[in-house]
């Protein structure tokens, strides 16, 4: 079973960051501009470039097992960054909200104010849930670099966890 968890927690987590990593290439200038959150715009292209390469070098080595320790550090430099932006993204919500509130010629009762309001207490809530999300991939990032990416890795130390030395 030790064995299938390793298993599972590799193609699931390295495929689920090749997947993040095209959706973000799919839609490029969505990424840079979400990026120049945290860097400002001069940079952001530069810094997305290098998320994208962190992605897809994590994503495969985790996947395939080859220096998965190394691929899930990596990741974590990517992954906390991010994990911020989407908490700064929950919060601007609440101002973007106000600021459009304040341009509509309508009272505050109104239904185009009630579908906003709907509309931004949903990207608030997507945006909290998505950094909840990243910090549980912190913490399988850490996982594996505790212990490697265990059995059926293609290149894995001798630390690394096998089904005979994964912690009970």
């Amino acid at each position: 079973m030790k064995t299938f968890s390793w298993l599972v927690l590799r193609a699931v987590f390295g495929g689920y960051v090749l997947y993040a990593m095209y959706m973000n290439l799919s839609y490029w200038s969505w990424t840079v501009q979400h990026t120049a959150i945290l860097t400002g715009e001069g940079p952001a292209s530069l810094f997305a470039a290098g998320g994208l390469a962190i992605m897809a070098i994590g994503g495969l080595s985790i996947l395939l097992g080859v220096y998965g320790r190394v691929g899930a550090c990596l990741l974590l430099v990517f992954i906390a960054p991010g994990t911020v932006i989407h908490f700064r993204e929950r919060d601007m919500t609440v101002g973007f909200r106000a600021d459009v509130v304040k341009g509509l010629p309508v009272e505050e009762t109104s239904p185009p104010v009630a579908a906003l309001n709907e509309l931004a207490g949903s990207a608030y809530a997507g945006h909290h849930s998505s950094g909840l999300k990243n910090l549980v991939l912190v913490a399988v990032c850490l996982l594996i670099a505790a212990h490697g990416t265990g059995a059926f890795s293609l290149l894995r130390d001798k630390r690394d966890a096998s089904p005979e030395t994964t912690p009970r």
